[in-house]
């Protein structure tokens, strides 16, 4: 697990490829807006915790570079 510090660079690499996946929570609209376009513009996927369709408003954030590691990571953090 790498933390680069700026959420919109952690995004930017999952966008990449350099990261398979990103989660963070407490983030405001600022700090992801441009990252979570730049995720879906290559395919990417985008959520909040629960699998919601926005995740610029609900304070969580779960972005991966392909919808299966998507799905298991979701499944992971739903679990606790």
């Amino acid at each position: 697990m790498r933390r680069l510090g700026a959420a919109a660079l952690d995004l930017g690499y999952v966008a990449c490829g350099r990261f398979d996946f990103f989660w963070e929570e407490g983030l405001k609209p600022w700090d992801v807006a441009a990252g979570i376009l730049i995720v879906k513009e290559v395919g990417g996927e985008t959520s909040d915790y629960y699998g919601g369709n926005n995740p610029l408003f609900s304070g969580t954030l779960l972005a991966a570079n392909n919808q299966t590691i998507h799905k298991k990571i979701l499944g992971i953090i739903n679990e606790r």
